[in-house]
């Protein structure tokens, strides 16, 4: 009996000498496993996030979705702005400021 509590004792030991090893090699592989990469670069992300930006502004611009006209937005961004003259009484004053 004695030897058999001694063999318990010394595969005991065996067995918690391995384990901190192992819980260091798992630690070790951890540290050496690579970060996660983004899918895109930040630069990528940010271009793209401005691109639909514009394209979304154009879009509600145009009125394209309320069935206006691309061409015709972009040709009116050419042409000449015509401010109306305010519309006022005889006694009324009225100044108008147009900055083109």
């Amino acid at each position: 009996m004695a030897k058999v509590a001694e063999e318990d004792v010394v595969k005991a030991a065996d067995t918690d000498a391995k384990a901190p090893a192992d819980k260091k090699a798992e630690e070790v592989a951890k540290a050496k496993a690579p970060e996660a990469e983004l899918p895109m670069p930040a630069p990528m992300i940010l271009a793209g996030a401005l691109v639909l930006a514009v394209v979304v502004a154009i879009a509600q611009q145009s009125d394209v979705m309320n069935g206006g006209s691309l061409i015709g937005w972009g040709n009116s961004l050419f042409e000449e702005h015509v401010v109306p003259p305010p519309i006022a009484h005889e006694g009324i004053v009225t100044v108008q400021f147009c900055q083109s």
